[in-house]
């Protein structure tokens, strides 16, 4: 069993805790100094409030802890925001509490913990992703699993994980269970060592590996088997459809069920999310007006008027309405595509697999590529989005001839919820990759549809535009 040894294996996960931690309570040091200058200044430092900042850190590593963030192994980046956002803000509401009812000399007041909790929300989890970059090419930040599965299973399983190192977990070995090892499908795609039943329980117990995934159709007995040797038993389903990630076990007598729900389709939660993109909306709609009427300017000075292009687009219920943009195309930019289409087969090609061209004869050079690139030209939809047209998050509003490239029951399903000014697709891709990617990335938005799944997907616009990997 080719893996790093015992002491590797023992020490994977206190290494990623010392990280983890490490990363945590910088975020949160930074965060209350950053509240303490916003308070009263640089020299409010020597105060009392503010020499606690530090003293009062362990006490968020305890809450994290207790929120099964460390080691924080099959942690999700929706899972992280939520729990670390929810653990953050009820330590800081115990210590408010404390500082309200007991006051003590040296407590922080409540308005630095008011800033400092806003503050600490947005650093905690962009330090967790800094670090997560930084130490995924360590062995010691991915706990060494085994997997036990069938030929069909295990190469999907195993290519899954090396596609998401922050999950944390590092496949060393094979128990093939079901079907042939020289299975092309199967051999081909591994170089893990494949071993007997007998083998790896024997090797994991001796380079203390805990935990072991299951993956095969009936493996319910196989995994309780296992855990008379194994302190964490995975049993890996396969799902035809995205994930679901708000599943939630039911125990249904002699037997367990997986209730999955239905996130954006319930009246509910399009109710927050209306209410979200209203105040959001908004405030986005009057921060960015500046920039948005030098970008109109400039197009006007490059190529004439009108600095405004209306595209008619498939609303909530089939329904259309008009989405606004500011023009980054010429006025004929739909002769111009055909006649690049019809000279050029390697375009039309690409035109064909994704409705998109890595060289657009449609754009406006240098004007039309700035504003794309930055996203600037999406502006005017903070119009649609407070009118209802649009959401800030969802599908993205696409032309018809892209449409009747999905499915009809995926079009139906889009139909039922409102497009969106960015989405899942959006800043996964960044507006490229083949239809059934697009559908997978939208139907997972719209099955686990989350205040958190919003925040994160723009917090990933943001991250996109500023690091210049606008859509083009």
């Amino acid at each position: 069993m080719h893996v790093e040894g015992r002491q590797a294996a023992a020490w994977s996960g206190r290494w990623r805790v010392c990280a983890l931690a490490a990363g945590d309570a910088f975020a949160l040091i930074v965060s209350g100094l950053a509240a303490c200058a916003l308070t009263a200044g640089v020299a409010s430092f020597s105060d009392p409030g503010c020499s606690s900042v530090i003293t009062l850190v362990p006490l968020f590593l305890a809450g994290y802890s207790l929120g099964g963030l460390y080691p924080g192994f099959g942690v999700s980046a929706i899972q992280l925001v939520r729990t670390l956002s929810r653990q953050t803000s009820l330590v800081f509401l115990a210590i408010a509490g404390c500082a309200y009812a007991l006051p003590i000399v040296g407590e922080p007041p409540i308005t630095l913990l008011v800033l400092w909790w806003g503050a600490s929300l947005a650093c905690v989890p962009l330090m967790r992703v800094q670090v997560s970059s930084l130490a995924a090419g360590f062995t010691w930040w991915r706990e060494p699993v085994l997997l036990f599965g069938s030929a069909n299973r295990v190469p999907g399983i195993v290519a899954s994980l090396a596609k998401a190192k922050h999950l944390g977990y590092r496949p060393v070995g094979i128990v093939l269970l079901r079907g042939p090892a020289d299975d092309p499908a199967f051999s081909s795609t591994l170089t893990l060592p494949v071993m007997d039943e007998d083998d790896a329980i024997g090797a994991a117990r001796e380079l203390r590996v805990r935990t072991v995934l299951v993956a095969m159709s009936g493996g319910e007995q196989k995994a309780i088997e296992l855990q008379h040797h194994f302190r964490h038993v995975i049993l890996v389903n396969a799902l035809d459809s995205p994930l679901v990630e708000p599943a939630a076990v039911r125990y249904l007598g002699s037997a367990i069920g997986i209730e999955y729900r239905n996130g954006l389709l319930v009246r509910r939660n399009q109710v927050i999310k209306r209410i979200m993109d209203v105040v959001l909306g908004t405030i986005g709609l009057v921060a960015l007006f500046p920039l948005a009427a030098l970008a109109a300017l400039a197009i006007v000075v490059s190529n004439g008027r009108p600095w405004w292009h209306v595209q008619v687009r498939e609303g909530r219920g089939g329904k259309p309405f008009r989405m606004w943009k500011l023009r980054t195309m010429y006025t004929d930019a739909d002769a111009r595509l055909a006649a690049h289409l019809a000279a050029d087969g390697a375009a039309r090609t690409e035109w064909q697999r994704e409705f998109k061209l890595s060289r657009d004869p449609r754009i406006i050079p240098r004007v039309g590529d700035l504003l794309r690139r930055w996203s600037v030209d999406e502006y005017p939809q903070f119009v649609n989005v407070i009118r209802g047209d649009m959401s800030l998050v969802g599908p993205r509003a696409l032309p018809p001839y892209h449409l009747e490239a999905f499915t009809p029951h995926f079009r139906a399903l889009r139909a039922r919820v409102q497009p969106g000014m960015t989405g899942m697709w959006q800043v996964m891709s960044r507006g490229r990759g083949a239809i059934a990617g697009q559908e997978a990335l939208d139907r997972y938005y719209i099955y686990n549809w989350s205040i958190w799944v919003d925040l994160f997907v723009l917090a990933k616009t943001v991250s996109a535009v500023l690091t210049r990997r606008g859509a083009r």
